[in-house]
C-alpha cells in the first residue's frame, strides 16, 4: 500500500531543515532537485526560513543556493526579522556580505524593539558585519536620495536608543568607533520616555568599558551632562565602582580635543598634520595612563596602554631639542619665523580655549619665541651643517633661564590641555609635582626642577619657607622631639594614617622643652612617611591653617619641625581619642557614648565648623569624619587633620571647583558629580556623622547586609518617619535617651543631608538648633529605649 506524497513531505520539511542546520550542501543541493517546492514551502512568517537558519549557521554556499534559486532576501520571520538581521546577530560576515550583494534591505525593522541589522551588529559586537552595513549605507541610492547617512546611523530604535548607545551599553569599543567615524551623535540621549534618558557615555560608565569610556572622552563627550535624574557619567561609575571612574571625575584632566585654533591657521602641511595627531593620541594615552595610575598605583602603565613611539620626537638624529619642554626633539616649524618646537607644545599652545576679546573669538595662536602670528605650520628638516646643530646632553640638566622668557613659557601652557597656570617666575613654587628627569637646588635651598615636563601641568603647594615664615608656632629641633617621644618608641604611637605615624610625647609647658614621661605637658607629634607625597601636601596645608587659625574647637598646633628630610608637626594631645573609637568601640579605653555626651560632642564639632565658614576663616574643612573629630579629656570636640582644607570661594562666588578629594561616604553628592565645593559641602558631610551619631553605625560598613552598607541610604526613610525613628537608633550605654530630642536631631541631619544643596542649613543654623535642643535636654520627658 503506497504513501501519499504529502504525508512524506514532514519528513522531507524536516531532513531539510536538519540539512541547513548542518551545512550538508549536497544534501539540500539534491532536496531542491526532487522537491523544488520545499524552500517555499518553508519560508513562512511563524518560523525561521531556511534563509534565516542559512544565515544563523553561517553556511554562505547554501544561502547562495537558495538566492540563485529564489531571489528573496528579505524574507520575515515571526519577529519580522530578516536573514541580514539574524546574520549580523550572530557575525556571520560572509553571510552579512552575500545577503548586501544581493540587495537585502538595510532599512527594515523587526517587531521586537523595532532595531535594523545596524542596531543588531552594534549590540552583539560585531565590527566586521558593523562595517560591512555601513559601507552598503553610504553606496546606497535609496539612503542617500532620501535618509542620508547621518540619519541611518543614528535611528533610534522602541527604547530610543542609537546604535552608538548599544554599542556603548554592551562596551563594544570597535564598533563604538566605527559609528563616530560614520557620523554618530556622541551627546544625544536616548529618546524613550520611560528611560532616564542617557547619553552613550552614560551607558559606557554603566558597564564600566575604559575602552568605550576613552574613546567617548577622545571625541569630545560630556562629562558634566546629566541624565533626566541628574546622575553625570563620573557618579553612575563610582556608584558601581567601576575603575573608569577616575577618567570621568569632572576635576581631572580634560582629554585633548583637536584645536579648532588650528583652523585658524591658513596653511597646515600634511606631515606636520599628521605629527601634530600623533602626538594628540600619544598625549591622551599618557593622560589617561597618569589618571588611571594615580586611582590603582599597583598597575603598571603598561597594564593598560601600550607605549606609543614617535620617531621623529626622539632625541636622535640631527634634530634639535625643543627648548620649552626640554624633552622631544623640535618636528614642527613656524614656517614665517622660522623658530621650532615639538608637536607636544605646539598642541599645548593651540589648545588653548580662553577667549580674551569681548565677541568671544579666541586671537590666532602666536609663536612664543617672538609672538609673531603664527600662518603656516611644516615638518621639521635636519639642519644642514654642523654649525646649525645645538646639541644638549640628556645628562645634563638645563635650566629655563636664558632659552625663553618665563613668562612666554606661562602663556604657552595656558591652555586647557595642561591645567592650571603654572607660576614658574614664582621662586616659592617648586615644579616637584611635574614629571622631571633633574631636580637641582637654588640658593635658598628649595628644590628646582628642569628638563622633562609634563604635558599635564600641576600646580604645587607653596614653599615650606613661604608658609612657615607667616604661622605663630613653635620651631622644634628634631632631636626635641625625639627625646620627647622616647626616640619615637612604638609604644608611643597613638595613631596612623597615610601621613605617617603620631607619636605620644612630653614638654615643658613653659620652655617647650623635653621633659621626662609622665611630667610637663602632654603633646602629639605627627611624623611625615618620607615616601608620602600626599603627605607632604597635608603637612603644608596644616600649618597654613592650624598654624594661624584659632578656636575652642580646633586642635591646637604647638608646633613643627623642619630638619633635612624630617617633617613634623606637634599638637596638643587629646586624651579621649576620637569620636570614631568612642561610636564603633574601637579600643580598650575607648568608651560608649551616651546621650548627653553625644550631644555636646556634635555641638562641639558643629562650632568647629561654623568658625571655619566664618567670614573671619573663610575655610572648607572637605574632610569632616567621625575620625577627625578629637575629644579632650572633658569630651570637648576638637577638629582636627587639615590636610585637605580649602580656601573658600571669593566675591559672589557660591563654590570653588576641585579635584574630588575626601572620604567615601562623606562628600556630598554635588561634589562628587561637579567638583563643585562649598560650605554646604561640609554640612551634608556633618549630617553624616550626625546619623552616625543618633545610630552608632559606620558611613559604610560592608559587613552588614547588602541594604544597610551605605549608612545614609539605609536611614534616610527613618529619619523622615517619626514613628519609625527608633529602629535607627543605637543602644545607650544608659538604657534610654529623650525621644522628643532624637526626632529633633534626626529632622536636623535630614535637613543637612538634602539634595538640594540650597535647602541644607548653613553651620550658624545648624549650632543654633543643636543649642535649643541641649536647652530642652532638662524639660524632655526620657522615653524608654
Amino acid at each position: 500500500m503506497g504513501q501519499n506524497p504529502s504525508c512524506r513531505r514532514p519528513s522531507i520539511d524536516h531532513d531539510f531543515s536538519s540539512a541547513v542546520r548542518s551545512g550538508d550542501l549536497k544534501f539540500v543541493q539534491s532536496i531542491l532537485q526532487k522537491d523544488p517546492e520545499v524552500l517555499r514551502r518553508n519560508t513562512s512568517s511563524d518560523r525561521d526560513s531556511p534563509y534565516h537558519i542559512a544565515a544563523a549557521y553561517g553556511h554562505v554556499e547554501i544561502l547562495s543556493v537558495f538566492l540563485d534559486q529564489s531571489d528573496i532576501p528579505d524574507t520575515l520571520n515571526k519577529h519580522k526579522q530578516t536573514p541580514l538581521m539574524v546574520a549580523a546577530m550572530q557575525g556571520k560576515i560572509s553571510c552579512v556580505e552575500k545577503l548586501l550583494h544581493t540587495g537585502a534591505n538595510i532599512l527594515m525593522f523587526d517587531s521586537v524593539n523595532e532595531r535594523t541589522c545596524l542596531h543588531h551588529a552594534a549590540y552583539y559586537g560585531h565590527s566586521d558585519c558593523l562595517e560591512a552595513i555601513l559601507q552598503a549605507a553610504s553606496h546606497s541610492k535609496r539612503i542617500s536620495a532620501s535618509w542620508g547617512v547621518a540619519r541611518f546611523v543614528n535611528l533610534r530604535d522602541s527604547k530610543g536608543l542609537t546604535s552608538l548607545h548599544l554599542a556603548a551599553k554592551q562596551g563594544k569599543a570597535a564598533c563604538l568607533r566605527l559609528l563616530l567615524d560614520s557620523g554618530a551623535l556622541i551627546d544625544t540621549s536616548t529618546g524613550f520616555l520611560g528611560s532616564h534618558r542617557s547619553a552613550p557615555l552614560h551607558l559606557a560608565a554603566r558597564r564600566g568599558s575604559l575602552d568605550c569610556v576613552c574613546e567617548l572622552l577622545a571625541r569630545g563627550a560630556d562629562r558634566l551632562q546629566m541624565d533626566s535624574i541628574g546622575r553625570t557619567p563620573y557618579a553612575i561609575a563610582l556608584r558601581r565602582n567601576h575603575f573608569c571612574a577616575a577618567l570621568l571625575n569632572p576635576s581631572s584632566e580634560e582629554p585633548l580635543v583637536w584645536p579648532s585654533r588650528l583652523r585658524i591657521i591658513v596653511e597646515l602641511e600634511p606631515s606636520a598634520k599628521l605629527l601634530l595627531e600623533t602626538a594628540l593620541v600619544e598625549a591622551n594615552r599618557q593622560r589617561q595612563r597618569i589618571i588611571l595610575n594615580r586611582a590603582a598605583h599597583a598597575w603598571s602603565p603598561t597594564d593598560l596602554f601600550e607605549e606609543s613611539v614617535v620617531g621623529d620626537e626622539s632625541h636622535g638624529g640631527n634634530l634639535e631639542l625643543c627648548c620649552i619642554c626640554f624633552d622631544r626633539a623640535c618636528s614642527i616649524e613656524v614656517q614665517d619665523c622660522g623658530h621650532r618646537m615639538c608637536a607636544h607644545c605646539t598642541l599645548a599652545l593651540c589648545c588653548l580655549k580662553k577667549s580674551y576679546s569681548s565677541n568671544g573669538i579666541s586671537p590666532p595662536p602666536a609663536c612664543p619665541f617672538c609672538r609673531c602670528k603664527i600662518a603656516s605650520l611644516v615638518a621639521t628638516k635636519k639642519r644642514g651643517t654642523e654649525e646649525e646643530e645645538t646639541e644638549y646632553s640628556s645628562k645634563e640638566p638645563l635650566r629655563l633661564s636664558g632659552i625663553i622668557d618665563q613668562k612666554v613659557l606661562n602663556l604657552v601652557f595656558m591652555g586647557n590641555c595642561c591645567g592650571d597656570q603654572v607660576k614658574a617666575a614664582n621662586p616659592s613654587y617648586s615644579t616637584s609635582g611635574m614629571n622631571s628627569k633633574y631636580s637641582t637646588k637654588d640658593q635658598t635651598g628649595i628644590s628646582t626642577s628642569s628638563s622633562k615636563v609634563s604635558m599635564n601641568f600641576m600646580r604645587t603647594m607653596p614653599s615650606e619657607g613661604e608658609i612657615l615664615q607667616s604661622s605663630n608656632v613653635k620651631c622644634f629641633t628634631y632631636n626635641d622631639l625625639k627625646i620627647a617621644t622616647r626616640n619615637f618608641r612604638l609604644d608611643t604611637v597613638v595613631g596612623e594614617g597615610g601621613f605617617g605615624s603620631v607619636f605620644k610625647g612630653w614638654i615643658d609647658e613653659h620652655t617647650f622643652a623635653a621633659t621626662k614621661p609622665g611630667t610637663g605637658m602632654t603633646i602629639a607629634v605627627k611624623k611625615l612617611s618620607q615616601e608620602s607625597f600626599q603627605g607632604h601636601k597635608e603637612w603644608l596645608a596644616e600649618i597654613n591653617y592650624l598654624g594661624q587659625l584659632c578656636h575652642s574647637n580646633l586642635v591646637k598646633l604647638i608646633g613643627y619641625c623642619v630638619e633635612d628630610e624630617h617633617h613634623l608637626l606637634v599638637y596638643e594631645f587629646m586624651s579621649r581619642g576620637s569620636l570614631e573609637n568612642h561610636l564603633f568601640r574601637r579600643g580598650s579605653s575607648s568608651q560608649p557614648l551616651g546621650w548627653k555626651l553625644r550631644m555636646k560632642v556634635a555641638l562641639g564639632a558643629a562650632k568647629g565648623l561654623a568658625f571655619l565658614h566664618s567670614t573671619e576663616a573663610k575655610v572648607i574643612y572637605r574632610d569632616f569624619k567621625a575620625s577627625n573629630v578629637l575629644l579632650d579629656s572633658d569630651y570637648n570636640a576638637k577638629l582636627s587633620d587639615f590636610g585637605l582644607a580649602k580656601d573658600g570661594p571669593t566675591g559672589d562666588k557660591s563654590h570653588v571647583s576641585t579635584r574630588v578629594m575626601g572620604t567615601y561616604g562623606y562628600a556630598a553628592p554635588e561634589y562628587l558629580a561637579t567638583g563643585h565645593l562649598s560650605t554646604k559641602s561640609d554640612v551634608y558631610s556633618f549630617g553624616v556623622v550626625l546619623v552616625e551619631i543618633l545610630s552608632g553605625r559606620r558611613a559604610i560598613d560592608k559587613n552588614r547586609p547588602s541594604g544597610e552598607q551605605n549608612l545614609i541610604e539605609w536611614a534616610r526613610p527613618y529619619l523622615s518617619n517619626k514613628r519609625k525613628i527608633s529602629r535607627i537608633l543605637d543602644n545607650w550605654p544608659d538604657g534610654q535617651y529623650p525621644l522628643g530630642e532624637a526626632q529633633k536631631v534626626a529632622a536636623l541631619a535630614l535637613q543637612c543631608l538634602s539634595f538640594d544643596v540650597k535647602c541644607r542649613p548653613s553651620m550658624n543654623q545648624v549650632v543654633s538648633a543643636l543649642e535649643q535642643i541641649e536647652a530642652s535636654n532638662n524639660t524632655t520627658k526620657k522615653s524608654p529605649a
